[in-house]
């Protein structure tokens, strides 16, 4: 690799220079004279104890003998980075880094970079690319990182017509709205479906549950009614209830001296001794069923 630092002339010279390592630039090129000396300047991104702000130069001069002397061991290393944290993202490795090498990263679980750099919070899973990596800088910096968004897990998702998508981290699910509840398909789709609310219904044996958006009613069979239970959110169907009977002239019955008879509940009355329900004397007039 040619030097890429400035040269620094000095005098008539005599005494060969070498070129010292790959990454040094000499102060001059041609023969050096006793007792002068060649400086030889590490290039950019390198210093003699690879520290950042360590030494970059070192000296050789030209010996009575004819030979170099001074550092000849002396080699120019290259700086070193630290890795750093990156948001959502981890390194494959946390040890330093040298000067032009690179530290790869992979962005966590759920994250990715765009294909073209926005603002948007959360990104398409369409070309996005989960790795990337930072260079070491002369500086001692890396390069500046991207940034890894969520991936928007709703792409491609619309949770049916009565829900509403809600990305999650590397998943998704569905805001339902009232009466319908988060399904899971066969193919793993999530979608919004009524929600069964015939599951715990107590029509009871008399009813037969009818479920509709946001709850459920009950189907009586004939002499049953519709009845809402005490904790105001179950139906059941109960025995039809006739009205309190008023008593009877001249007849009394089997029943509690207040009648209030429910289905198919019935009650036996008898007339009172002359008293028959056609004025007649047969047995069977004188007795009568409600």
């Amino acid at each position: 690799r040619p030097p890429r630092s400035t040269l620094f002339p000095y005098t008539t010279l005599f005494r060969s220079v070498p070129r010292h390592g790959i990454r040094a630039a000499r102060s001059v090129t041609e023969p050096l004279p006793y007792p002068l000396a060649v400086e030889y300047l590490c290039d950019e991104g390198y210093t003699i104890d690879g520290e950042l702000m360590g030494p970059n130069k070192f000296m050789m001069s030209c010996g009575a003998d004819g030979s170099l002397v001074g550092d000849l061991e002396t080699e120019c290393t290259p700086v070193s980075c630290m890795v750093i944290d990156v948001l959502n993202a981890a390194p494959a490795s946390a040890d330093p880094i040298t000067f032009e090498s690179e530290a790869k990263y992979t962005c966590s679980e759920g994250f990715a970079m765009e294909v073209v750099p926005s603002d948007a919070e959360l990104i398409s899973p369409e070309g996005a690319n989960a790795e990337f990596a930072l260079t070491c800088q002369a500086n001692g910096e890396l390069t500046p990182p991207p940034a890894c968004k969520n991936i928007d897990d709703c792409h491609g998702h619309t949770c049916g017509a009565h829900g509403t998508c809600v990305d999650q981290i590397n998943d998704y699910t569905c805001d339902c709205q009232a009466g319908f509840e988060l399904n899971t398909l066969e193919n793993g789709e999530k979608s919004c479906g009524n929600v069964d609310d015939c599951k715990d219904a107590q029509c009871g044996e008399y009813g037969v549950c009818i479920d509709f958006t946001g709850g459920y009613t009950c189907q009586c069979v004939e002499g049953y009614v519709l009845t809402e239970l005490e904790d105001g959110k179950h139906k059941t169907c109960e025995p039809a209830r006739c009205p309190q009977m008023p008593p009877l002239d001249h007849a009394t019955h089997d029943g509690p001296e207040v009648l209030n008879l429910v289905f198919p509940e019935s009650a036996l009355f008898v007339c009172e001794n002359g008293y028959s329900t056609d004025g007649t004397v047969v047995p069977e007039a004188r007795e009568f069923t409600v």
